[in-house]
């Protein structure tokens, strides 16, 4: 899909030309352990894409959230589960050739 003045359009030439500009991917995990391995049974907020730089006028933690974006903050339940979030880029050294 590519955005071209505000509108979209779907066609397999667009998506294969955006595709070629991808030069790395960046890729958040929330990993989540057994009921009650937390020390602490409280409800916290992970961002899977990483923390704001220091510094910075934004919240701690919302370097890449967006509230219109699903899934990239994510408000757990105080379950008493352990999670830790995992976040790594992958850069593409290859043309993608599509």
């Amino acid at each position: 899909m590519t955005v071209t003045s505000g509108t979209a359009t779907q066609n397999a030439i667009d998506t294969n030309a955006n595709w070629r500009r991808v030069r790395s991917l960046r890729i958040g995990m929330i990993l989540r352990g057994a009921p009650n391995t937390a020390q602490n049974a409280v409800t916290q907020t992970l961002y899977p894409f990483g923390s704001a730089k220091s510094g910075s006028s934004a919240t701690a933690g919302s370097a890449l959230s967006s509230s219109a974006d699903i899934g990239t903050a994510y408000s757990a339940p105080a379950d008493g589960r352990l999670r830790q979030v995992l976040t790594f880029t992958v850069h593409l050294r290859n043309d993608q050739g599509l």
